[in-house]
C-alpha cells in the first residue's frame, strides 16, 4: 500500500455528533445526566427528560453552558404510555428528527421478591419495559435515516460486510481512557450478526 485512505484519517472525528439529535430518557441525573453531557460535548442537539419538567429544564440549561450545544428539557412520564404519543408529536417532532435514541428512564423497587406487589412489578414493567418500548416505537417513524432508525432501534443486523474504518473507532475507544471501566468484556463488532 502507498497511500492511506482518506477515511482512515478520522482520529477524534470517529465521535463527531454534529448536526445529530440525541433524546435521552431520565435525563436529569446521575447516568442519564452524563450521558447526555458527554453526547453533547459530541456535537449533538440534546433533549434530555425528566419526570420533573423543572428538573430537565434546570439540567440541560447547564448542559448547553457546559458545552455550548442546545440541550431541552421536557417532562415525560414514561411509565404512562398514555402520554408518549403527545410528547412525541408536540416536543421531540419541534426537534424536527431524533437520530439517537438513550432509552435510560427506570426505576427498581428494592425489597425480598415475596415482598413485592403484583402493582409494584407492574409498575416496575410499565417503566422499564413498556413505556421505553412504546416510545421507541412512536420515535422510529421520526429517525429520517437508515443509520438513524437503527440508532433508535439498536440491534438491527446490517446484512453487509464491515468496512476497515468501522472497526477503527472501536480499537480507540478500547485504547483509550474511554474504555478504563471495560474491563473482562467483549465488543461485538460485527453489524449486528451477534445479536441476529
Amino acid at each position: 500500500m502507498t497511500t492511506i485512505p482518506e477515511s482512515w484519517l478520522l482520529g477524534p472525528r470517529m465521535f463527531d455528533l454534529s448536526g445529530q439529535t440525541a433524546l435521552v430518557t431520565g435525563g436529569s441525573r446521575g447516568l442519564g445526566t452524563a450521558m447526555a453531557t458527554a453526547l453533547a460535548s459530541c456535537g449533538a442537539k440534546v433533549m434530555i427528560t425528566s419526570r420533573k419538567s423543572a428538573d430537565a429544564e434546570r439540567v440541560a440549561e447547564t448542559i448547553s453552558k457546559a458545552t455550548g450545544q442546545l440541550a431541552y428539557g421536557s417532562e415525560l412520564e414514561i411509565g404512562n404510555i398514555d402520554s408518549i404519543p403527545a410528547f412525541v408529536e408536540n416536543v421531540v417532532q419541534g426537534m424536527e428528527t431524533v437520530d439517537i435514541l438513550v432509552n435510560n428512564a427506570g426505576i427498581n423497587i428494592r425489597g425480598p421478591i415475596e415482598a413485592l406487589s403484583i402493582e409494584e412489578f407492574r409498575k416496575v414493567c410499565d417503566v422499564n419495559v413498556i413505556g421505553l418500548r412504546y416510545l421507541t416505537k412512536h420515535v422510529v417513524p421520526i429517525a429520517d435515516t437508515e443509520d438513524a432508525k437503527r440508532n433508535v432501534l439498536g440491534a438491527t443486523a446490517l446484512e453487509r460486510w464491515g468496512r476497515l474504518e468501522e472497526i477503527q473507532s472501536a480499537v480507540v475507544y478500547l485504547a483509550s481512557r474511554s474504555s478504563s471501566y471495560c474491563t473482562g468484556s467483549l465488543l461485538a463488532v460485527d453489524g449486528g450478526w451477534t445479536a441476529k
